[in-house]
């Protein structure tokens, strides 16, 4: 009732070719010429499938006497071999995930020499780029002061303004690339700092850069005890550059108005504008590093995509929160969440 004997000169191979189990009662009598002379009479082999239905090897029993399996044998031989199949897959599989882990070891080292290597020219080329434009700067004050043979006219004295602007701008883009190192744990640089100091110090700074426009910058009334547990350079620094964002997009007599409020362990910032908004598409990418609202070559806005990618990792530095809320022609509100300061009493 078994799969009967075959002719081919090598049963296994017959086995490899066919995909089905093979059953040779007699070597000597069925013609096996390979086997002809051997002490082996009966031979029962079955295939290995694998998973994917490939056949990768067979799994063969003999004895030296004839009509020596039966029906039950088969199934179980078929049964150990499905078993057979899946241990040598394992093992494949482990020596290639072994590989596999290798070769990514080898890459993680790499990629972390390299990002230790850029690290390290960042602040080379930060450093190289502040001094000369400290030095500019400074010129342009003793310029500004004392004038160069007399006093400045009226166009020297606003190209020198404009001089100190766009050095400023360059150390804002540098200090901004710097930030974009990643940040180490804050856990022993934390402080108590004011929320409302901190707030009115940044709002000061850009009511005064938008002086003699027609733009709106207001601060709601924070509770003087509300402090941040954090950096307090690097939350200033996020606050900067959500404004200046809000600044560079809102429309000329628009209002931006900036709250903080005490949310159980948390402080919640909310900064509001009326400029012109986002749809779902770029609010998904808003904190990606160097993406911008309007990429094209004739873009209105200026900068590097920057500055929110900036937020995003001060905030995960302090194991906060940030997200927008914006609809396209009408503003937007980003909510910061960022740990408030609990005294131990």
């Amino acid at each position: 009732d078994l799969t009967p004997g075959i002719t081919n000169p090598d049963p296994l191979y017959s086995v490899t070719s066919s995909g089905q189990p093979i059953y040779v009662a007699d070597m000597h009598r069925s013609g096996n010429g390979i086997f002809t002379h051997s002490s082996i009479r009966s031979l029962l082999a079955v295939p290995l499938i694998s998973s994917k239905g490939e056949i990768i090897g067979t799994l063969s029993v003999s004895s030296k006497e004839p009509e020596a399996f039966s029906r039950v044998d088969e199934h179980l031989l078929t049964v150990a071999g499905g078993q057979v199949a899946i241990v040598i897959e394992n093992i494949q599989l482990y020596k290639d995930l072994e590989e596999r882990r290798k070769h990514l070891k080898f890459a993680y080292n790499r990629l972390r020499e390299l990002t230790e290597l850029k690290d390290q020219i960042l602040q080379n080329v930060s450093h190289e780029i502040r001094t000369p434009l400290t030095l500019i700067k400074g010129y342009v004050e003793l310029i500004r002061e004392d004038g160069i043979g007399g006093e400045l006219t009226p166009s020297q004295q606003q190209a020198m303004d404009t001089i100190s602007r766009r050095a400023d701008d360059v150390v804002r883009i540098v200090g901004q690339i710097v930030a974009l190192q990643p940040l180490s744990d804050l856990s022993s640089d934390r402080t108590k700092i004011s929320v409302s100091k901190l707030l009115q110090e940044v709002v000061n700074v850009f009511q005064h850069m938008i002086s003699g426009t027609r733009l709106s910058l207001h601060l709601d009334t924070v509770d003087p005890e509300l402090c941040f547990n954090g950096d307090y350079e690097k939350i200033q620094q996020l606050c900067y550059n959500i404004l200046d964002n809000s600044v560079k997009f809102s429309p000329d007599g628009g209002v931006i108005t900036v709250h903080a409020v005490s949310e159980e362990t948390y402080v919640h910032m909310t900064f509001s504008d009326q400029g012109i908004g986002m749809d779902e598409r770029r609010l998904s990418r808003i904190f990606d590093t160097f993406y911008q609202i309007d990429g094209s070559s004739t873009r209105r806005f200026g900068g590097l995509g920057l500055g929110l990618a900036v937020v995003n990792r001060v905030v995960e530095s302090h194991q906060g929160k940030v997200w927008v809320e914006s609809e396209l022609n009408n503003g937007s509100i980003f909510h910061v969440l960022l740990p408030q300061f609990i005294s131990e009493n």
